[in-house]
Protein backbone atom coordinates (compact mmCIF):
# COMPACT_ATOMS: atom_id res chain seq x y z
CA UNK A 1 0.00 0.00 0.00
CA UNK A 2 1.62 3.22 -0.91
CA UNK A 3 2.17 5.83 1.98
CA UNK A 4 -0.63 8.31 1.87
CA UNK A 5 1.70 10.74 4.48
CA UNK A 6 3.58 11.51 1.14
CA UNK A 7 1.15 11.47 -1.35
CA UNK A 8 -0.13 14.91 -1.20
CA UNK A 9 -1.79 17.09 -4.23
CA UNK A 10 0.64 19.26 -5.88
CA UNK A 11 -1.22 22.97 -5.98
CA UNK A 12 -1.45 24.56 -8.72
CA UNK A 13 -0.72 28.11 -8.07
CA UNK A 14 2.87 29.54 -9.61
CA UNK A 15 4.66 27.57 -12.78
CA UNK A 16 7.79 25.83 -12.22
CA UNK A 17 10.57 27.22 -14.69
CA UNK A 18 9.88 25.64 -17.95
CA UNK A 19 12.69 23.55 -18.94
CA UNK A 20 11.39 21.75 -22.24
CA UNK A 21 13.49 23.90 -24.49
CA UNK A 22 16.68 24.29 -21.55
CA UNK A 23 19.54 21.62 -22.63
CA UNK A 24 19.82 18.76 -20.44
CA UNK A 25 22.25 20.29 -17.14
CA UNK A 26 24.83 16.99 -17.09
CA UNK A 27 27.57 17.78 -19.34
CA UNK A 28 29.63 17.21 -16.39
CA UNK A 29 28.36 13.62 -16.62
CA UNK A 30 28.57 12.61 -19.87
CA UNK A 31 25.25 11.98 -21.75
CA UNK A 32 22.85 8.92 -22.78
CA UNK A 33 24.05 5.94 -24.97
CA UNK A 34 21.94 5.11 -28.51
CA UNK A 35 19.90 1.94 -28.11
CA UNK A 36 20.89 -1.18 -30.15
CA UNK A 37 17.15 -2.02 -31.24
CA UNK A 38 17.16 -5.32 -33.10
CA UNK A 39 16.39 -8.93 -32.43
CA UNK A 40 17.39 -12.49 -33.89
CA UNK A 41 15.80 -14.20 -36.80
CA UNK A 42 14.58 -17.62 -36.70
CA UNK A 43 18.18 -18.53 -37.99
CA UNK A 44 19.62 -16.79 -34.58
CA UNK A 45 20.81 -13.97 -37.03
CA UNK A 46 20.87 -10.82 -35.29
CA UNK A 47 18.93 -8.16 -37.48
CA UNK A 48 19.24 -4.48 -36.84
CA UNK A 49 15.16 -2.59 -36.80
CA UNK A 50 16.02 -1.45 -40.22
CA UNK A 51 15.86 -4.91 -41.68
CA UNK A 52 12.82 -6.29 -39.47
CA UNK A 53 10.86 -2.82 -40.64
CA UNK A 54 12.00 -3.77 -44.09
CA UNK A 55 11.27 -7.19 -44.53
CA UNK A 56 8.50 -7.93 -41.31
CA UNK A 57 7.09 -4.67 -40.78
CA UNK A 58 3.75 -6.06 -39.11
CA UNK A 59 5.94 -8.37 -36.85
CA UNK A 60 7.48 -5.03 -35.66
CA UNK A 61 4.25 -3.37 -34.85
CA UNK A 62 3.10 -5.85 -33.13
CA UNK A 63 6.53 -6.86 -31.11
CA UNK A 64 8.31 -3.35 -31.23
CA UNK A 65 6.33 -0.80 -31.71
CA UNK A 66 9.03 1.45 -29.56
CA UNK A 67 11.19 0.91 -32.61
CA UNK A 68 10.64 4.23 -33.72
CA UNK A 69 11.67 5.79 -37.23
CA UNK A 70 9.91 5.91 -40.95
CA UNK A 71 10.57 5.40 -44.55
CA UNK A 72 13.18 7.42 -46.03
CA UNK A 73 12.77 8.92 -49.77
CA UNK A 74 15.03 5.61 -51.28
CA UNK A 75 12.39 3.67 -48.92
CA UNK A 76 15.25 2.49 -46.20
CA UNK A 77 14.38 2.44 -42.80
CA UNK A 78 15.97 5.08 -40.43
CA UNK A 79 15.81 5.61 -36.49
CA UNK A 80 14.12 8.49 -34.75
CA UNK A 81 17.33 9.74 -34.36
CA UNK A 82 18.58 10.17 -38.34
CA UNK A 83 15.37 12.07 -39.12
CA UNK A 84 16.26 14.46 -35.95
CA UNK A 85 19.42 15.00 -37.32
CA UNK A 86 18.63 15.09 -41.15
CA UNK A 87 15.43 17.37 -40.55
CA UNK A 88 16.07 19.18 -37.28
CA UNK A 89 13.62 19.86 -34.41
CA UNK A 90 11.21 21.60 -36.43
CA UNK A 91 10.12 19.37 -38.69
CA UNK A 92 10.65 16.54 -35.92
CA UNK A 93 7.74 17.96 -33.69
CA UNK A 94 5.84 19.05 -36.20
CA UNK A 95 5.89 15.46 -38.08
CA UNK A 96 6.74 13.07 -35.12
CA UNK A 97 6.21 14.52 -31.37
CA UNK A 98 5.41 10.57 -30.52
CA UNK A 99 8.57 10.08 -30.60
CA UNK A 100 9.72 11.52 -26.87
CA UNK A 101 13.56 12.39 -26.54
CA UNK A 102 15.73 15.23 -26.41
CA UNK A 103 19.18 16.53 -27.23
CA UNK A 104 22.46 16.30 -25.59
CA UNK A 105 26.01 17.98 -27.44
CA UNK A 106 23.99 18.15 -30.85
CA UNK A 107 22.45 14.70 -30.93
CA UNK A 108 19.08 13.57 -30.08
CA UNK A 109 18.14 10.16 -27.84
CA UNK A 110 14.90 8.35 -27.22
CA UNK A 111 13.48 8.36 -23.64
CA UNK A 112 14.47 4.99 -23.14
CA UNK A 113 18.15 6.12 -23.39
CA UNK A 114 16.99 9.38 -20.97
CA UNK A 115 15.71 6.58 -18.49
CA UNK A 116 18.68 4.10 -18.59
CA UNK A 117 20.88 6.77 -17.86
CA UNK A 118 19.14 8.93 -15.11
CA UNK A 119 15.46 8.33 -14.37
CA UNK A 120 14.97 11.31 -11.78
CA UNK A 121 15.49 13.22 -14.40
CA UNK A 122 13.11 11.72 -16.59
CA UNK A 123 10.67 12.23 -13.65
CA UNK A 124 12.26 16.11 -13.21
CA UNK A 125 12.48 16.85 -16.93
CA UNK A 126 9.76 14.59 -18.79
CA UNK A 127 6.96 13.69 -17.19
CA UNK A 128 5.13 13.68 -20.01
CA UNK A 129 6.96 10.53 -20.93
CA UNK A 130 4.68 7.84 -20.40
CA UNK A 131 6.40 4.15 -19.83
CA UNK A 132 7.60 1.68 -17.41
CA UNK A 133 10.45 -1.00 -16.31
CA UNK A 134 10.11 -4.64 -17.53
CA UNK A 135 12.49 -7.21 -16.92
CA UNK A 136 15.47 -4.26 -16.13
CA UNK A 137 14.20 -2.23 -19.55
CA UNK A 138 12.27 0.66 -20.18
CA UNK A 139 9.54 0.62 -22.51
CA UNK A 140 7.15 3.38 -23.62
CA UNK A 141 3.26 3.39 -23.48
CA UNK A 142 2.67 2.55 -26.52
CA UNK A 143 4.31 -0.78 -26.49
CA UNK A 144 2.14 -1.52 -23.18
CA UNK A 145 -0.91 -0.78 -24.51
CA UNK A 146 -0.20 -3.16 -27.42
CA UNK A 147 1.54 -6.22 -25.03
CA UNK A 148 -0.09 -5.53 -21.62
CA UNK A 149 -3.33 -4.11 -22.44
CA UNK A 150 -5.32 -4.74 -19.02
CA UNK A 151 -2.30 -3.89 -17.32
CA UNK A 152 -2.58 -0.51 -18.46
CA UNK A 153 -5.48 -0.06 -17.61
CA UNK A 154 -5.30 -1.12 -14.30
CA UNK A 155 -2.35 0.99 -13.50
CA UNK A 156 -2.15 3.65 -15.97
CA UNK A 157 -5.86 5.17 -16.13
CA UNK A 158 -3.55 8.51 -17.53
CA UNK A 159 -2.04 6.97 -20.52
CA UNK A 160 -4.65 8.34 -22.95
CA UNK A 161 -4.26 7.26 -26.76
CA UNK A 162 -5.64 4.59 -29.10
CA UNK A 163 -4.65 2.81 -31.91
CA UNK A 164 -4.41 4.25 -35.26
CA UNK A 165 -2.87 1.42 -38.50
CA UNK A 166 -1.89 -0.98 -36.07
CA UNK A 167 0.38 1.45 -33.85
CA UNK A 168 -1.18 3.01 -30.31
CA UNK A 169 -0.54 6.84 -30.66
CA UNK A 170 -0.67 8.74 -27.27
CA UNK A 171 -3.52 11.85 -26.87
CA UNK A 172 -1.53 14.82 -27.71
CA UNK A 173 -0.87 12.70 -30.82
CA UNK A 174 -4.29 12.42 -31.62
CA UNK A 175 -5.17 16.06 -30.41
CA UNK A 176 -2.32 17.73 -33.04
CA UNK A 177 -3.07 15.33 -36.32
CA UNK A 178 -6.98 14.42 -35.71
CA UNK A 179 -8.74 16.87 -33.42
CA UNK A 180 -11.91 15.24 -34.35
CA UNK A 181 -11.21 12.18 -32.69
CA UNK A 182 -9.61 13.62 -29.98
CA UNK A 183 -12.87 15.86 -29.55
CA UNK A 184 -14.47 12.83 -28.67
CA UNK A 185 -12.54 12.49 -25.51
CA UNK A 186 -13.20 14.42 -23.55
CA UNK A 187 -11.43 12.68 -20.40
CA UNK A 188 -8.09 12.60 -22.54
CA UNK A 189 -6.53 15.84 -20.79
CA UNK A 190 -4.56 17.66 -22.59
CA UNK A 191 -3.95 20.89 -23.98
CA UNK A 192 -1.10 22.63 -26.59
CA UNK A 193 1.69 24.71 -25.51
CA UNK A 194 3.84 26.48 -28.31
CA UNK A 195 2.14 24.04 -31.15
CA UNK A 196 2.41 20.73 -29.11
CA UNK A 197 0.00 19.11 -27.13
CA UNK A 198 0.81 18.09 -23.77
CA UNK A 199 -1.48 16.11 -20.87
CA UNK A 200 -2.44 16.88 -17.35
CA UNK A 201 0.47 15.44 -15.71
CA UNK A 202 2.99 17.88 -17.72
CA UNK A 203 0.96 20.92 -16.96
CA UNK A 204 0.53 20.37 -13.50
CA UNK A 205 4.13 19.54 -12.84
CA UNK A 206 5.21 22.67 -15.17
CA UNK A 207 2.25 25.15 -15.42
CA UNK A 208 0.60 24.62 -12.54
CA UNK A 209 -0.94 27.95 -12.79
CA UNK A 210 -2.02 27.38 -15.52
CA UNK A 211 -3.92 24.37 -14.60
CA UNK A 212 -5.60 26.11 -11.73
CA UNK A 213 -6.93 28.81 -13.99
CA UNK A 214 -8.04 27.16 -16.72
CA UNK A 215 -8.50 23.27 -16.03
CA UNK A 216 -9.06 22.78 -12.14
CA UNK A 217 -11.76 19.64 -13.26
CA UNK A 218 -7.96 18.32 -14.05
CA UNK A 219 -8.03 16.46 -10.97
CA UNK A 220 -4.71 14.36 -9.97
CA UNK A 221 -1.98 13.73 -7.15
CA UNK A 222 1.71 13.17 -7.53
CA UNK A 223 2.77 9.64 -5.88
CA UNK A 224 5.90 8.43 -4.30
CA UNK A 225 8.43 8.66 -7.17
CA UNK A 226 6.81 12.30 -8.20
CA UNK A 227 4.75 10.81 -11.14
CA UNK A 228 1.02 12.60 -11.37
CA UNK A 229 -1.80 10.05 -11.43
CA UNK A 230 -5.33 10.92 -12.02
CA UNK A 231 -8.70 10.86 -9.67
CA UNK A 232 -9.55 8.02 -10.90
CA UNK A 233 -5.98 5.84 -10.15
CA UNK A 234 -6.61 7.39 -6.60
CA UNK A 235 -10.08 6.22 -5.96
CA UNK A 236 -9.14 3.16 -7.30
CA UNK A 237 -6.26 2.10 -5.35
CA UNK A 238 -6.52 4.48 -2.28
CA UNK A 239 -10.18 6.25 -2.11
CA UNK A 240 -9.64 6.29 2.50
CA UNK A 241 -6.47 8.86 1.11
CA UNK A 242 -8.84 10.59 -1.21
CA UNK A 243 -11.81 10.85 1.47
CA UNK A 244 -8.97 12.50 3.53
CA UNK A 245 -6.65 14.77 1.46
CA UNK A 246 -9.30 15.63 -1.67
CA UNK A 247 -12.84 15.74 -0.39
CA UNK A 248 -13.88 17.39 -3.66
CA UNK A 249 -13.02 14.71 -6.04
CA UNK A 250 -16.48 14.09 -6.93
CA UNK A 251 -17.24 10.68 -8.84
CA UNK A 252 -18.60 7.27 -8.67
CA UNK A 253 -17.66 3.72 -10.81
CA UNK A 254 -19.77 2.30 -13.32
CA UNK A 255 -20.70 -1.34 -13.70
CA UNK A 256 -16.94 -2.37 -14.78
CA UNK A 257 -15.59 -0.60 -11.46
CA UNK A 258 -14.13 2.10 -13.58
CA UNK A 259 -13.94 5.58 -11.67
CA UNK A 260 -15.28 8.80 -13.43
CA UNK A 261 -15.44 12.29 -12.67
CA UNK A 262 -18.99 14.42 -11.57
CA UNK A 263 -18.69 16.28 -15.07
CA UNK A 264 -18.38 12.50 -16.67
CA UNK A 265 -22.10 11.45 -15.04
CA UNK A 266 -23.86 14.72 -15.46
CA UNK A 267 -22.80 14.30 -19.27
CA UNK A 268 -24.42 10.84 -19.22
CA UNK A 269 -26.83 10.42 -17.37
CA UNK A 270 -27.69 13.21 -14.99
CA UNK A 271 -30.96 11.49 -13.38
CA UNK A 272 -29.34 9.06 -12.22
CA UNK A 273 -26.43 11.26 -10.69
CA UNK A 274 -28.79 13.33 -9.06
CA UNK A 275 -30.35 10.61 -7.31
CA UNK A 276 -27.57 9.09 -5.95
CA UNK A 277 -25.80 11.53 -5.73
CA UNK A 278 -27.89 14.75 -4.62
CA UNK A 279 -24.66 16.41 -2.62
CA UNK A 280 -22.94 16.99 -6.69
CA UNK A 281 -23.60 20.85 -6.24
CA UNK A 282 -23.09 22.37 -9.73
CA UNK A 283 -24.40 23.63 -12.96
CA UNK A 284 -23.79 23.88 -16.67
CA UNK A 285 -22.00 26.71 -18.84
CA UNK A 286 -22.71 28.11 -21.71
CA UNK A 287 -21.78 25.56 -23.68
CA UNK A 288 -24.33 23.29 -21.75
CA UNK A 289 -20.84 21.41 -20.30
CA UNK A 290 -21.98 20.70 -15.90
CA UNK A 291 -19.09 21.88 -13.77
CA UNK A 292 -19.51 21.34 -9.78
CA UNK A 293 -19.09 23.88 -7.17
CA UNK A 294 -15.93 23.50 -6.88
CA UNK A 295 -14.95 24.03 -10.64
CA UNK A 296 -16.71 26.81 -10.57
CA UNK A 297 -15.73 28.90 -7.30
CA UNK A 298 -12.06 29.02 -8.97
CA UNK A 299 -12.87 29.48 -12.28
CA UNK A 300 -15.44 31.58 -12.11
CA UNK A 301 -16.42 33.86 -9.18
CA UNK A 302 -18.43 35.89 -11.04
CA UNK A 303 -20.75 33.54 -12.34
CA UNK A 304 -21.23 32.17 -8.76
CA UNK A 305 -21.73 35.59 -7.53
CA UNK A 306 -24.67 36.22 -10.31
CA UNK A 307 -26.22 32.74 -10.79
CA UNK A 308 -25.52 31.26 -7.30
CA UNK A 309 -25.26 33.16 -4.39
CA UNK A 310 -26.44 30.48 -2.24
CA UNK A 311 -23.44 28.65 -2.50
CA UNK A 312 -21.55 31.78 -1.22
CA UNK A 313 -21.76 30.39 1.87
CA UNK A 314 -20.50 27.04 1.49
CA UNK A 315 -17.09 28.13 -0.33
CA UNK A 316 -16.56 30.22 2.19
CA UNK A 317 -16.56 27.73 5.19
CA UNK A 318 -14.49 26.27 2.84
CA UNK A 319 -11.43 28.34 2.19
CA UNK A 320 -9.46 28.49 5.32
CA UNK A 321 -9.62 24.63 5.23
CA UNK A 322 -8.64 23.94 1.98
CA UNK A 323 -6.20 27.04 2.41
CA UNK A 324 -4.06 24.76 5.50
CA UNK A 325 -4.43 22.04 2.69
CA UNK A 326 -2.86 23.76 -0.23
CA UNK A 327 0.40 25.15 1.86
CA UNK A 328 1.11 21.68 3.74
CA UNK A 329 0.87 20.14 0.33
CA UNK A 330 3.33 22.96 -1.40
CA UNK A 331 5.75 22.11 1.50
CA UNK A 332 6.01 18.55 1.15
CA UNK A 333 6.17 19.01 -3.04
CA UNK A 334 9.33 20.76 -2.41
CA UNK A 335 10.79 18.70 -0.57
CA UNK A 336 10.06 15.75 -2.81
CA UNK A 337 11.53 18.03 -5.51
CA UNK A 338 14.63 18.29 -3.31
CA UNK A 339 14.82 14.49 -3.05
CA UNK A 340 14.33 13.85 -6.88
CA UNK A 341 16.94 16.19 -7.32
CA UNK A 342 19.37 14.51 -4.73
CA UNK A 343 18.34 11.24 -6.72
CA UNK A 344 19.56 12.70 -9.81
CA UNK A 345 22.75 13.86 -8.98
CA UNK A 346 23.44 10.48 -7.73
CA UNK A 347 22.58 8.64 -10.38
CA UNK A 348 24.61 10.92 -12.50
CA UNK A 349 27.42 10.51 -10.67
CA UNK A 350 27.32 6.63 -10.36
CA UNK A 351 27.31 6.99 -14.04
CA UNK A 352 30.24 9.11 -14.49
CA UNK A 353 31.98 6.67 -12.12
CA UNK A 354 31.42 3.60 -14.03
CA UNK A 355 32.51 5.86 -16.93
CA UNK A 356 36.12 6.60 -15.18
CA UNK A 357 36.66 2.89 -14.27
CA UNK A 358 35.91 2.08 -17.96
CA UNK A 359 38.22 4.41 -18.83
CA UNK A 360 40.87 3.63 -16.19
CA UNK A 361 40.70 0.12 -17.51
CA UNK A 362 41.03 0.72 -21.18
CA UNK A 363 44.61 3.24 -20.54
CA UNK A 364 45.49 0.13 -18.50
CA UNK A 365 44.96 -2.56 -21.10
CA UNK A 366 46.42 0.10 -23.83
CA UNK A 367 49.43 0.02 -21.25
CA UNK A 368 50.02 -3.63 -20.62
CA UNK A 369 49.63 -4.54 -24.46
CA UNK A 370 51.82 -1.49 -25.38
CA UNK A 371 54.71 -3.27 -22.91
CA UNK A 372 53.79 -6.81 -23.63
CA UNK A 373 54.84 -5.78 -27.41
CA UNK A 374 57.93 -4.09 -26.52
CA UNK A 375 59.10 -7.03 -24.63
CA UNK A 376 58.50 -9.28 -27.10
CA UNK A 377 59.90 -7.46 -29.64
CA UNK A 378 63.12 -6.83 -27.30
CA UNK A 379 63.32 -10.69 -26.60
CA UNK A 380 63.17 -11.88 -30.18
CA UNK A 381 65.57 -9.26 -31.28
CA UNK A 382 68.08 -9.98 -28.43
CA UNK A 383 67.95 -13.38 -29.39
CA UNK A 384 69.21 -13.09 -32.60
CA UNK A 385 72.15 -10.52 -31.49
CA UNK A 386 75.51 -11.94 -31.09
CA UNK A 387 76.73 -11.62 -27.17
CA UNK A 388 78.74 -8.59 -27.02
CA UNK A 389 77.52 -6.93 -30.51
CA UNK A 390 76.55 -3.22 -29.29
CA UNK A 391 74.48 -4.91 -26.71
CA UNK A 392 74.23 -2.54 -24.08
CA UNK A 393 73.57 0.48 -26.79
CA UNK A 394 70.22 -2.10 -27.44
CA UNK A 395 69.82 -2.43 -24.00
CA UNK A 396 69.44 1.16 -23.22
CA UNK A 397 67.24 2.05 -26.08
CA UNK A 398 64.83 -0.94 -24.87
CA UNK A 399 65.23 0.43 -21.28
CA UNK A 400 64.48 4.51 -22.90
CA UNK A 401 61.13 2.83 -25.02
CA UNK A 402 59.84 1.12 -21.68
CA UNK A 403 60.46 4.87 -19.13
CA UNK A 404 58.85 6.98 -22.52
CA UNK A 405 55.78 3.89 -22.40
CA UNK A 406 55.24 4.47 -18.88
CA UNK A 407 55.61 8.32 -18.29
CA UNK A 408 52.87 8.61 -21.48
CA UNK A 409 50.61 6.08 -19.60
CA UNK A 410 51.10 8.00 -16.27
CA UNK A 411 50.31 11.86 -17.68
CA UNK A 412 47.23 9.92 -19.33
CA UNK A 413 46.07 8.69 -15.86
CA UNK A 414 47.21 12.25 -14.58
CA UNK A 415 44.72 13.87 -17.35
CA UNK A 416 42.07 11.41 -16.80
CA UNK A 417 42.01 12.30 -13.10
CA UNK A 418 42.25 15.91 -13.70
CA UNK A 419 39.02 15.46 -15.75
CA UNK A 420 37.27 13.56 -13.02
CA UNK A 421 37.74 16.06 -11.52
CA UNK A 422 36.77 18.70 -12.67
CA UNK A 423 32.99 17.06 -13.75
CA UNK A 424 32.87 16.01 -9.48
CA UNK A 425 33.30 20.14 -9.28
CA UNK A 426 31.40 20.81 -12.46
CA UNK A 427 28.69 18.64 -10.78
CA UNK A 428 28.78 20.58 -7.60
CA UNK A 429 28.33 23.52 -8.96
CA UNK A 430 25.01 22.22 -11.31
CA UNK A 431 24.09 20.72 -8.46
CA UNK A 432 23.79 24.01 -6.09
CA UNK A 433 22.45 25.94 -8.98
CA UNK A 434 19.39 23.19 -9.39
CA UNK A 435 18.87 23.49 -5.64
CA UNK A 436 18.95 27.43 -5.54
CA UNK A 437 16.33 27.46 -8.87
CA UNK A 438 13.99 24.80 -6.41
CA UNK A 439 14.10 27.18 -3.68
CA UNK A 440 13.13 30.06 -5.65
CA UNK A 441 10.35 28.52 -7.23
CA UNK A 442 8.85 27.30 -4.21
CA UNK A 443 9.59 30.78 -2.48
CA UNK A 444 7.11 32.46 -5.55
CA UNK A 445 4.48 29.50 -5.15
CA UNK A 446 4.24 30.81 -1.69
CA UNK A 447 3.70 34.19 -2.47
CA UNK A 448 1.09 33.34 -5.39
CA UNK A 449 -0.56 30.67 -3.30
CA UNK A 450 -1.04 33.93 -0.40
CA UNK A 451 -1.81 36.39 -2.93
CA UNK A 452 -4.43 34.07 -4.27
CA UNK A 453 -6.09 33.00 -0.53
CA UNK A 454 -6.68 36.99 -0.12
CA UNK A 455 -8.07 37.63 -3.32
CA UNK A 456 -10.63 34.33 -2.22
CA UNK A 457 -11.27 35.72 1.10
CA UNK A 458 -11.48 39.02 -0.29
CA UNK A 459 -14.09 38.01 -3.08
CA UNK A 460 -16.22 35.93 -1.16
CA UNK A 461 -16.48 37.92 1.76
CA UNK A 462 -17.64 40.87 -0.24
CA UNK A 463 -20.20 38.59 -1.95
CA UNK A 464 -24.11 38.26 -0.66
CA UNK A 465 -25.31 35.26 0.69
CA UNK A 466 -28.61 33.66 0.53
CA UNK A 467 -30.67 34.02 -3.28
CA UNK A 468 -32.38 31.52 -5.25
CA UNK A 469 -31.01 28.83 -6.18
CA UNK A 470 -31.54 29.53 -9.58
CA UNK A 471 -29.71 27.85 -12.78
CA UNK A 472 -26.78 29.13 -14.77
CA UNK A 473 -25.43 28.63 -18.16
CA UNK A 474 -28.28 25.84 -18.83
CA UNK A 475 -30.98 24.73 -16.65
CA UNK A 476 -30.00 24.32 -12.92
CA UNK A 477 -27.85 21.02 -12.00
CA UNK A 478 -29.14 18.67 -8.94
CA UNK A 479 -28.50 21.07 -5.50
CA UNK A 480 -27.72 19.48 -1.72
CA UNK A 481 -25.62 19.39 0.97
CA UNK A 482 -21.95 19.66 -0.87
CA UNK A 483 -20.96 16.57 1.40
CA UNK A 484 -17.27 15.74 1.38
CA UNK A 485 -17.33 12.92 -0.04
CA UNK A 486 -18.19 11.63 -3.87
CA UNK A 487 -17.24 8.07 -5.31
CA UNK A 488 -16.75 4.01 -4.36
CA UNK A 489 -19.55 4.69 -1.54
CA UNK A 490 -21.31 1.33 -3.09
CA UNK A 491 -23.32 3.68 -5.33
CA UNK A 492 -21.65 1.62 -8.49
CA UNK A 493 -24.39 1.79 -11.33
CA UNK A 494 -25.42 -1.48 -13.00
CA UNK A 495 -27.74 -1.23 -16.33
Amino acid sequence: MLNPKRLLWILPVVPLLLILSAPPSMAQWGGPELPRWGDYDEGHVWRDAAWWWENHADWVRAHHPEWWGDFDENHQWQPAWWWWKERHDGWFRAHHPEWWGDVYEGNWYPAESWYAYSPSWVALNHPEWWGEESNGAWYPAGWWWQLHKDWVLLNHPEWWGALFEGIWYPAPWWCQFHPDQCGLHPDWWVAPYEGIWYPAGWWWQNQPDWCYQNHPDWWGDFDNDHYWRPASWWWQNDPAWVRQYHPNWWGDFDNHHVWHTDQWWMDRDPTWAQQHHPNWVGDYDAQHKWHDINYWSRKDPSFVEQHHPEWTQQIRNNLEPMHARDQETLARQQTQSMQLLDHQRLEQQQYAARQHREQLTSLQNERNKSLMSLETEHGVTGTARKEGENHEVYEEQHAKQVADLENRHAQQMQKLEQQRMNREAQGARGYMNEQQNLMRQHASQVRALEKFHQTQERTYRNMGGGGHPGGGGGHAAARGGGGAHGGGDGNEKHR
